[in-house]
């Protein structure tokens, strides 16, 4: 299954980004982040992603996580942003 469209799976953790290397049209990206604050953590992702050529502004971006970051499993939030316009959600 493909979307045509690129995933970018973004972990600390090196067995999570092999492994989701194996996935057609994901692409991992290292992304050490220890940050609790949630706006802190989306607003460092995307200066990654668009450090790495990846996004650029006016991009959207789907953002999926956990409330409690770092724990397995826990991904239950999804946020759509307009990359350079992180205060303005879509959705």
């Amino acid at each position: 299954i493909s979307s045509g469209i690129p995933i970018y799976a973004l972990s600390r953790h090196e067995s999570t980004n092999r492994k989701v290397n194996l996935y057609r049209g994901v692409f991992p990206i290292y992304f050490p982040t220890i940050h609790t604050n949630h706006a802190e953590a989306n607003q460092e992702a995307i200066d990654l992603m668009k450090k790495q050529k990846a996004v650029e502004d006016g991009d959207l971006v789907i953002i999926t996580k956990g409330d409690l970051m770092g724990t397995d499993g826990g991904t239950n939030a999804m946020k759509i942003v307009e990359v350079g316009n992180m205060a303005k959600f879509v959705g």
